[in-house]
């Protein structure tokens, strides 16, 4: 069963010009060496350069893991899709079968969800023979996390979680608060994350899918490679959205 494109709009449809944009992206940003990373999911125009500063410095591999989110309400359970392949502009992405069946994970089709999709052409421009193995994550107790974190942590297959930060507000207010977020996700403590973003509100989407990573990834040196917001690029900084990349080497 093959998953056809449906993030409309998030990137060029156009395989020629979605190459041209990859490849402007990926010009534009620093080489460093990371096995792990968290990375934003907004349209190209937007959160692709941040994007592209992760996948620039991804290790060589065969398969990764990608944790997205649920933005539409799909699934209640942490959940893998009924896909043997997701398609892009620039073709086929092939799922790996074994991965996927170590973890006997619950099913869900992903309507509308572009969290994962958008990964995907990154991941071809820089390995155009990489499989995948993508990963619904909902909101779910961070005891759930954890104990299924052990699990993927088994696998021992990089692992990439999607998420953007702060969601229309201001851009003062949207740095501030992306900045106590970040500052404790570099510090490795997904309580301490999750507590901070209940007491301020920062209406971080990808919660569930970062937390998992963290408690993954706990003694893993990481980094801050990129931030900014959405104001930086459209000039409007009374509403925006906050991105960033990290790595985890």
């Amino acid at each position: 069963m093959i998953r056809p494109a449906q993030a409309s709009g998030f990137y060029p449809k156009d395989s020629i010009e979605l190459k041209a944009s990859l490849e402007s992206l990926f010009q534009q940003v620093e080489k460093s060496s990371y096995l792990h990373g968290i990375v934003p999911h907004a349209g190209y125009a937007y959160s692709g350069l941040a994007a592209a500063s992760f996948y620039k410095s991804l290790k060589k591999t065969n398969s990764v893991i990608i944790l997205g989110n649920d933005h539409y309400g799909n699934t209640i359970e942490i959940s893998t899709h009924p896909y043997s392949e997701w398609e892009t502009p620039l073709g086929k992405v092939q799922v790996d079968e074994d991965l996927t069946e170590e973890l006997n994970l619950p099913v869900v089709e992903s309507f509308k969800e572009h969290s994962i999709e958008v990964q995907l052409p990154f991941l071809q421009h820089k390995f155009p023979n990489i499989s995948i193995l993508p990963i619904t994550v909902p909101p779910t107790s961070l005891e759930k996390l954890i104990e299924f974190g052990a699990e993927l942590k088994k696998l021992k297959v990089p692992i990439i979680a999607t998420t953007d930060f702060s969601h229309y507000i201001s851009r003062s207010t949207a740095s501030r608060l992306d900045t106590i977020a970040i500052e404790a996700i570099l510090n490795g403590d997904p309580e301490e994350l999750e507590r901070v973003v209940s007491d301020h509100s920062i209406s971080m989407c990808g919660l569930h899918p970062t937390l998992l990573i963290m408690s993954i990834l706990r003694k893993k040196e990481r980094e801050l490679i990129m931030y900014y917001t959405s104001g930086e690029v459209t000039g409007d900084n009374s509403s925006v959205v906050g991105y960033a990349s990290i790595g985890f080497k």
